[in-house]
């Protein structure tokens, strides 16, 4: 039915329709945005860097499939989401692996608000397999945080520093 010549001309219209439809959905297909800028798409950028550790073929964690929500962040990091623009928060499906990566696009003024939580959560999250699973503690401590544009970003897990290279290769 779509190319299916309806009168004079529609046949044409409608693949011009096909073609230019294709071209508008590739086209923005990818588009990460910049952290700089403000306007990164978090999503794609977890599934990026999700993609390219594989691809290196180091080990990743099991991601849950869906991000915290805001009423997760506030309750598992202390932090009030009115301070925080926009935020991604991926965890491990086994807690125990103390993987987490997790971006906020605050303001520098309130990025205090953002340091402290992501303090209790390390914490907390030492508490609690720090003494139990062997690895959690040295990931803890090695893992990294810091500013990238208009997001903070913390990252832990046993590829943090590649993730964290990673990312700020995306707005080179």
């Amino acid at each position: 039915f779509l190319f299916h010549k309806v009168e004079k001309g529609g046949f044409l219209m409608r693949k011009w329709i096909l073609i230019l439809s294709v071209f508008l959905f590739v086209g923005c297909q990818g588009k990460i945005g910049s952290f700089i800028d403000g306007d990164a798409n978090l999503a794609l950028v977890f599934d990026k860097i999700q993609k390219e550790i594989i691809d290196e073929g180091n080990s990743l964690v099991l991601w849950n499939d869906v991000p915290l929500s805001a009423n997760e962040i506030e309750k598992l990091y202390q932090l009030d989401m009115t301070k925080v623009e926009e935020y991604l928060v991926k965890t491990a499906v086994v807690e125990a692996q103390c993987s987490e990566i997790a971006f906020f696009k605050v303001e520098k003024e309130k990025e205090s608000y953002v340091k402290d939580a992501i303090s209790y959560r390390k914490d907390t999250l030492k508490n609690r397999w720090g003494t139990t699973v062997e690895e959690a503690s040295y990931l803890l401590d090695n893992a990294l945080e810091g500013r990238i544009g208009a997001y903070y970003y913390f990252v832990v897990g046993s590829d943090s520093e590649k993730v964290v290279n990673y990312i700020q290769k995306m707005d080179e």
